[in-house]
């Protein structure tokens, strides 16, 4: 067949269907025949028709051939595997940055302080009101994003001086840390409004981010030690407002500014000292205990199983995120 179309259609074409031909038989030498290679020229147009129509069902039929052009089937585009890694590897290296900037492993520390300070506030009353868990669920959030504001502000003071930050190392800029900061403080304003916490409350929420801010800036052990205390003190404004008076709050508020003030003193230096830094981190975390015990003093089942919650994220942040400092 191959022959018969060199010979009878390629020398002299008479008409539309053996310019066809000659097209066809051009495309077939040109594109499947291998020089010096003796081919069968069927199999050869049977491939052709296969690739020109489709199927492999139909072999080509010389006489009736529609004109196509042969154009190589197309490969689907797929993503490339390196590429796809190195976006992964990139999210993880910035998620890590972020998480070292909030210290994350100190972070379950914050809400154990309200949930202690709510306790105390619920076994003097004697009864728990009307819409507790919202509300101190609420403080415990706002004083969660009022503590990541103090932390982002803090590098963003130190950001010229603090060597190993992720602010000074390049990490994050300086304009993403601002912007975060702020976004922190709007969360917690929100908190406080869809909570409807009462005015006490926001009183001492002010003074907290206040604290915050003046620590950053003197690092005074004091003032870090009156931080964690209003912190409890939120926790029992939540509950009853200008009626948490009680001694029993009073005396969470003074173990737990002595304590913070006590590891803030321990912790100057470190910087210097990775056997000190691991002691700190230790003692900071070890504040999830005290807590632990303060819920087991004043027992509110619900948050005796959040304080206990609370533990159990810590060791896994301890473990997922060993490089992470915790101060």
């Amino acid at each position: 067949l191959h022959r018969d179309v060199s010979r009878r259609y390629i020398a002299t074409p008479r008409d539309a269907t053996s310019q066809r031909l000659a097209t066809l038989h051009r495309d077939v030498s040109r594109c499947h025949v291998a020089p010096k290679t003796r081919s069968n020229p069927l199999s050869t147009l049977s491939t052709l028709s296969t690739r020109t129509s489709g199927s492999s069902s139909l072999p080509l039929n010389p006489l009736n051939t529609d004109e196509r052009k042969l154009v190589p089937p197309s490969q689907p585009s797929q993503p490339s595997r390196h590429a796809t890694s190195k976006i992964w590897y990139n999210m993880r290296v910035k998620l890590k940055s972020w998480a070292k900037l909030f210290r994350a492993v100190n972070l379950p520390t914050v809400p154990g302080d309200v949930l202690a300070g709510a306790a105390a506030v619920c076994v003097g009353a004697g009864s728990q009101p009307s819409g507790l868990f919202m509300r101190v669920g609420c403080a415990a959030t706002a004083s969660l994003f009022i503590y990541m504001y103090g932390l982002a502000d803090n590098d963003i003071v130190g950001a010229a001086t603090d060597k190993g930050r992720p602010i000074p190392d390049g990490e994050i800029s300086l304009r993403a840390a601002r912007i975060v900061a702020c976004l922190c403080l709007l969360c917690a304003v929100a908190c406080g409004v869809l909570g409807g916490l009462p005015q006490l409350w926001w009183i001492a929420a002010v003074a907290l981010t206040l604290h915050c801010a003046q620590y950053n800036r003197t690092k005074w052990p004091a003032i870090m030690g009156i931080c964690r205390g209003l912190n409890v003190l939120c926790g029992g404004a939540a509950v009853a407002g200008w009626d948490c008076a009680d001694f029993r709050l009073m005396a969470l508020v003074a173990i737990w500014t002595l304590y913070i003030f006590g590891v803030t003193k321990y912790s100057e230096g470190e910087e210097d000292d990775p056997t000190k830094k691991r002691r700190v981190g230790l003692l900071i975390g070890a504040l999830v205990y005290l807590q632990l015990v303060a819920l087991l003093v004043f027992p509110v089942r619900e948050f005796l199983i959040a304080g206990a919650g609370l533990l159990i994220l810590l060791r896994l942040f301890k473990r997922l995120m060993p490089e992470v400092s915790a101060s």
